[in-house]
């Protein structure tokens, strides 16, 4: 049976130093408020968001360079909001940039949630674009996102959509709901269109078992898409982390029984407790890996997709 186990987290990614020049040595760099790391195995990088020199920006470390290198791959102080579409990444203005994830088809082409603007971005080389902005407050589209201030993003293995959590206009007149939609994407990364997986205003709280459209969630966190193909999601304020069936779309509770707490390490996945889990990922191909913020932890469900 697959088991969770927790190491307290450090400070592993604590920056000094005060030169902002871009390609100084990463350890050297002053960098704050950090919102989510991806690693491109392809070329040996890692890009991460935050603020540094005063913007928020996409960053980028170099890792065959030694030491490894800092460059900034998108923002820029002083832009106007919303600049920077169709332009050089370097030149264009994120407020509170967010969220990545690298089209698995084109490491080259990284997704950024520009939360301040409510969009998701592209940086595809050295251009920036815009890929998908949310409702304009009216929800002529009921599925339509209407903000993305917390919008997480994972790509399909394929690279053909892209899932994305945040809260949807709802169908009733209870408002917008969190929820998780489907964004289609074409071969040229065009937005075809957008489809509503999970989170419903008149769905149960208690969704186990359930289909996603008659789930409703107390917000919708993190994503990511298991080895197993189906995809994995965080509720981090009910501090659960549940999947969805993508061949069914029903929900099922992984870990995490609705009550905050840190115990179970070490026993079965679905009798441990969380603390507000913020973030998932793959690691190996083998284990779901939980940023368990609440206890400040790096819990692991060992061997779940074994």
């Amino acid at each position: 049976s697959t088991q969770s186990r927790s190491s307290a987290a450090s400070d592993v990614y604590k920056r000094q130093g005060s030169d902002q020049t871009d390609g100084i040595p990463a350890l050297n760099a002053d960098i704050s408020n950090v919102a989510d790391v991806q690693f491109d195995e392809a070329n040996n990088r890692v890009f991460f968001t935050g603020t540094f020199d005063g913007a928020s920006r996409v960053l980028r470390v170099n890792l065959n360079s030694v030491p490894p290198q800092l460059f900034v791959y998108g923002g820029q102080p002083g832009a106007l909001p919303g600049d920077g579409d169709g332009g050089l990444a370097t030149s264009a203005h994120f407020l509170a940039a967010g969220d990545l994830a690298v089209d698995p088809t084109n490491p080259s082409a990284l997704y950024v949630v520009d939360a301040g603007h409510d969009r998701i971005r592209r940086i595809n080389g050295l251009t920036v674009e815009g890929v998908y902005g949310v409702e304009d407050g009216n929800c002529t589209n009921p599925v339509a996102l209407t903000d993305c201030v917390d919008c997480n993003i994972a790509f399909a293995p394929d690279g053909n959509a892209m899932y994305v959590s945040g809260r949807i206009c709802g169908t009733s007149p209870n408002g917008s709901t969190p929820g998780i939609v489907r964004l289609d994407l074409s071969g040229t990364d065009s937005v075809l269109g957008i489809v509503h997986i999970a989170g419903s205003t008149n769905g149960s709280f208690d969704w186990d078992g359930e289909t996603g459209l008659n789930a409703r969630f107390s917000d919708a966190g993190g994503l990511v898409v298991g080895a197993d193909g189906d995809l994995y999601f965080a509720e981090t304020n009910s501090h659960r982390v549940g999947r969805i069936d993508l061949s069914t779309n029903v929900l099922s509770v992984v870990m995490g029984n609705g009550s905050e707490g840190s115990d179970g390490n070490h026993g079965p996945a679905a009798s441990a407790r969380l603390n507000d889990p913020l973030r998932l990922e793959v690691r190996n191909g083998s284990d779901l890996v939980i940023a368990d913020e609440g206890n400040h932890a790096v819990r692991m469900i060992w061997g779940i997709f074994d």
